[in-house]
């Protein structure tokens, strides 16, 4: 007697949709490679964006903080540095983009290589697992 999903009329397609999910997964390994590959050739094509976005941000940055120390120099205060360390760091780490940029995919590309070797496993155990139970099936079906 053949399965009937309980959802609509057609038979029950049981492990094959894993399968299928199995090539997804393929799929999705070849679209990390391929992002990997446009991230590659478009940080070279988007340097002059990357520079103009540089300087306009850290104009702004030094911006905010001679306004803030100009008000507290006019209101004859002392100048509170405490507070303008934050806006001199984001300035900072605008104007070292590219290093910036490439110290997090320092760190992130033994994470990325360690999480594919795991998922890599985790594969293999899933395939060694649904082929145990295709053969249960068989064996019953007999």
């Amino acid at each position: 007697m053949v399965k009937k999903c309980k959802y609509h009329d057609s038979p029950a397609i049981g492990i094959t949709a894993v399968f299928k999910a199995e090539g997804l997964a393929d799929n999705i390994e070849g679209l990390q490679g391929t992002l990997d590959k446009v991230y590659d050739e478009m940080l070279p094509m988007c340097s002059g964006l990357i520079g103009v976005g540089r300087a306009i941000a850290g104009f702004a940055a030094l911006w905010y903080i001679a306004a803030r120390v100009w008000r507290h120099l006019a209101n004859a205060e002392p100048i509170d540095v405490y507070p303008l360390l934050r806006p001199f760091a984001l300035g900072m780490a605008i104007l070292l983009f590219p290093v910036v940029i490439n110290v997090i995919n320092g760190v992130m590309k033994p994470t990325v290589t360690a999480t594919g070797k795991m998922v890599k496993i985790s594969n293999a155990a899933i395939e060694r697992l649904l082929k145990a139970k295709e053969e249960a099936l068989k064996s019953t079906t007999e």
